[in-house]
C-alpha cells in the first residue's frame, strides 16, 4: 500500500506479512538460558521454530520445539500490543555458525524485561535473539538471561505434521473427509448406532458436538472419540489369574496396535496381539487402530471392567502385607452407576457411602483380620491404616472432572485410587467391619500449602477418618468426641502416620458424623 485514501471515514486494519510464504520454514536455534545470570549453561538446547501454515487473519501457526516438548502459537493476536523499535545505525554480529553480519536490532518491551532481535540487513534472517531483564527483581534491564543464537535455515514438508485419530465407539462408523494437512477443514460424519449418537468428545473428553456431524481445522495433533449412548459397551469378567483384556474390533482389521489406559497411568498397557494382560481390576478404556479390508486406517474404543480377584502389597514398619478380594464388575457397577448425589452438604450425608455391611468390603476386612491375627488392636489398626494410605491419591478432577464426587468405599477399592474423603470412607468401612467404632470428620487445615475447596462440606478442606482403638495414646490435637464415645483422628492421604497422629498442627474439625 502506498497511501490511505484521502477520503477514507472508518477505522482501517493493515496487516504487514512476507512477500514469500514462510509455510515450511523450520529455524534453529540454539538457545543458551541464563546468559549472564551466574549460571550459563555452556551446553546449549536446541530449540526449533516450524512455520506449519497459514490461517487469515491469525497468520502464520508457528510450532516451537525444545526438548521433546512442543507449543504452538500464532504470530499474531487479538491481544498483541507489541511495540518494536529500530535502533539508530547497525551493529557486526558474530555468530558460531555464520560469518560477521552487519544487523539492525530492534526491540520490545514487556513488564517482564525486553527483547532484542538482530536481523541481517542483506537477507531478513534473525541470528540472534536477546532476553534483557526478568520477572525477578533483582535483575537490571542491563542483563542478557536468555540468549538464541541461529544455527540453521531449512526446509520441512508440513504434510503429515499433525496426527490425527478419531477412534468410534461400538456400531459406530465414522467417515472423514480434509484434514490432510494442517491448516486444513475436516469433515467427520457418523451414522446413528442403536444405542444413539452421544456426541464427539475431544481427547479431555470435552464434548464438542453432539450433531453426527462435526467439522473444524486441524491445528494441532488431533484426538476425537465418536461416543454412543451406553456407558459401558463391553463388559468383561476376567478371570482371576490371566486379567487379559480381549480385542473386539467393529470391522475385521490386520496391523492393530491397541492400548487399555486406567484411571491410574502406571497401569496402562499395549498391545499388537489378540490380548493385553493388565496388573490389577479396574475400568479400562481400550483404543485400538488397524487397516481395513480397503487398506484404510480404522480406528475404535470401548470400555472394559475387569473384574476378579483382587490383590493388594504394602509395607509397614518394614514388613510387607498383602492383602486380597474377589470383586465383581457387577456390584461396582451398582454403586458406580448409582444416582445419588456424590457432594451433598445435608448433614451425615457422607455417611451414605460408608458401606461397611457391603458384602466385597465385609470380605476384606475379614481377610485383613486373618492376615493379622494375633496382633494387638493398635498394631491392626496402623497395619491397616497404612494399606490405605498406600492407596494412590488422586483428584476428583482428574478421576472424572468433578470437583467433588465422593465414592463408596467398593469404589475406591476397584478404582484404585482416591482423594482423602474417599481413603476416609475407606478406612471407616474397613475398621467398623472389623468391629473397631468408627466415623468421619471434615476439617478445616489452615495452611497455605493445602488447597482449600470454598464449596466443601461446612467450610472445610480435609476429611479424616476416625476410629476407637484400645491401646493408642493420642496426640493432644487428635482425639475428637462424638455423644459419650471418644474416637481418634487417622489421616488417609499422607504414609507414615499412625492412629491417633495428626500431621495437621493448623487444624479444626467441622463435621463429626459416628458410624452406626
Amino acid at each position: 500500500i502506498t497511501e490511505i485514501p484521502s477520503d477514507s471515514r472508518a477505522d482501517l486494519t493493515l496487516y504487514a506479512t512476507w512477500d514469500e510464504s514462510m509455510v515450511g520454514t523450520r529455524i534453529v536455534f540454539e538457545h543458551y538460558s541464563n546468559y549472564n545470570t551466574g549460571g550459563y549453561a555452556q551446553t546449549p538446547a536446541i530449540v526449533t521454530f516450524d512455520y506449519v501454515c497459514y490461517l487469515w487473519p491469525k497468520g502464520y501457526l508457528m510450532c516451537m520445539s525444545s526438548d521433546g516438548v512442543r507449543v504452538n502459537s500464532y504470530w499474531t493476536s487479538d491481544n498483541d500490543d507489541t511495540v518494536w523499535t529500530k535502533d539508530d545505525g547497525t551493529v557486526n554480529v558474530e555468530t558460531k555458525y555464520f560469518e560477521t553480519k552487519e544487523c539492525e536490532v530492534w526491540t520490545s518491551a514487556n513488564q517482564n524485561g525486553s527483547e532484542r532481535q538482530y536481523i541481517g540487513v542483506e537477507d531478513g534472517e534473525v541470528y540472534r535473539i536477546d532476553l534483557v531483564g526478568s520477572a525477578w527483581p533483582y535483575f537490571t534491564t542491563s542483563v542478557i538471561t536468555d540468549r538464541f543464537e541461529l544455527k540453521q535455515v531449512t526446509t520441512f514438508d508440513p504434510a503429515g505434521y499433525f496426527e490425527m485419530e478419531v477412534y468410534a465407539d461400538k456400531d459406530i462408523t465414522v467417515t472423514q473427509t480434509g484434514g490432510e494437512y494442517p491448516g486444513a477443514t475436516f469433515t467427520l460424519t457418523a451414522n446413528e448406532p442403536s444405542a444413539g449418537f452421544r456426541g464427539w468428545y475431544d481427547g479431555n473428553m470435552t464434548l464438542l458436538s453432539t450433531d453426527r456431524t462435526y467439522s473444524s481445522t486441524l491445528t494441532d495433533d488431533t484426538i476425537i472419540y465418536a461416543l454412543n449412548d451406553d456407558d459401558h459397551d463391553y463388559i468383561d469378567s476376567i478371570s482371576s489369574t490371566s486379567k487379559n483384556i480381549p480385542l473386539h474390533t467393529n470391522v475385521p482389521l490386520t496391523d492393530i496396535s491397541w492400548w487399555a489406559y486406567s484411571n491410574l497411568e502406571k497401569d496402562d498397557a499395549s498391545g499388537t496381539g489378540s490380548t493385553i494382560t493388565v496388573n490389577r481390576v479396574g475400568t479400562y478404556d481400550v483404543n485400538y487402530m488397524g487397516k481395513d479390508s480397503q487398506g484404510r486406517t480404522v480406528y475404535g474404543t470401548y470400555t472394559v471392567l475387569v473384574d476378579g480377584y483382587y490383590s493388594f502389597t504394602w509395607t509397614y514398619k518394614g514388613t510387607q502385607y498383602t492383602v486380597g478380594t474377589d470383586i465383581s464388575a457387577s456390584d461396582y457397577l451398582s454403586y458406580s452407576e448409582d444416582d445419588i448425589s456424590r457432594y451433598d452438604k445435608k448433614n451425615g450425608h457422607i455417611l451414605y457411602f460408608v458401606t461397611f455391611n457391603d458384602p466385597t468390603i465385609k470380605s476384606l476386612a475379614n481377610n485383613l483380620s486373618t492376615l493379622l491375627a494375633g496382633k494387638s488392636d493398635k498394631d491392626r489398626a496402623n497395619i491397616v491404616l497404612a494399606y490405605v494410605q498406600s492407596i494412590p491419591y488422586q483428584y476428583d478432577s482428574d478421576f472424572n472432572g468433578q470437583e467433588e464426587y465422593w465414592k463408596y468405599a467398593l469404589e475406591t477399592v476397584f478404582d484404585g485410587a482416591g482423594d482423602c474423603e474417599d481413603t476416609s470412607i475407606l478406612y471407616s468401612a474397613l475398621m467398623k467391619a472389623m468391629g473397631y467404632d468408627a466415623a468421619i470428620a471434615t476439617l478445616y487445615i489452615s495452611d497455605s500449602s493445602i488447597y482449600i475447596r470454598s464449596s466443601f462440606l461446612n467450610s472445610a478442606n480435609h476429611c479424616m477418618s476416625l476410629v476407637y482403638v484400645p491401646g493408642v495414646t493420642p496426640e493432644s490435637d487428635a482425639s475428637v468426641t462424638i455423644g459419650t464415645k471418644t474416637y481418634y483422628l487417622c489421616e488417609t492421604t499422607a504414609t507414615g502416620y499412625d492412629v491417633g497422629e495428626n500431621p495437621w498442627k493448623t487444624s479444626s474439625v467441622k463435621t463429626k458424623y459416628a458410624i452406626e
